[in-house]
């Protein structure tokens, strides 16, 4: 297969990874998928410094996604793999499937005015 990686703008690095996600037709890189939440956090926060106090609000069926206080992410402890903590002092919950990750990523857009699949893409390689 030929490499095309120039040809639709992204770098592919050389395990073949094309995780990136696409902010407002900026594209930023992602390492894996457990790096995708809080690296599309940040730069939502950097975008709007009152992000992070909607998008703390927003809650799932048990949990927060981001809060200034780790314990509640998750019910339950967990290793340090599952948390980020932004610059801001807020954490953020880590996950690695992709149907995890796109309904958490679909509040923080509305958290942040912005509408999923159309200002913010998500490209899992």
């Amino acid at each position: 297969m030929a490499d095309c990686s120039d040809a639709i703008g992204i770098e592919i690095d050389a395990k073949g990874n094309g995780k990136r996600f696409v902010l407002k037709d900026q594209e930023f890189p992602v390492k894996t998928n457990m790096d995708m939440v809080p690296d599309v956090v940040k730069q939502l926060a950097q975008r709007d410094t009152g992000f992070l106090e909607r998008f703390a609000k927003e809650r799932g069926f048990v949990r927060y996604y981001c809060s200034k206080n780790k314990e509640d992410l998750f019910p339950e402890e967990q290793p340090a793999r599952r948390y980020a903590q932004l610059t801001s002092g807020y954490w953020v919950a880590k996950y690695s499937d992709q149907a995890r990750i796109d309904p958490i990523l679909k509040r923080a857009s509305k958290a942040a005015g912005l509408q999923f699949d159309v200002d913010l893409k998500v490209h899992y390689g």
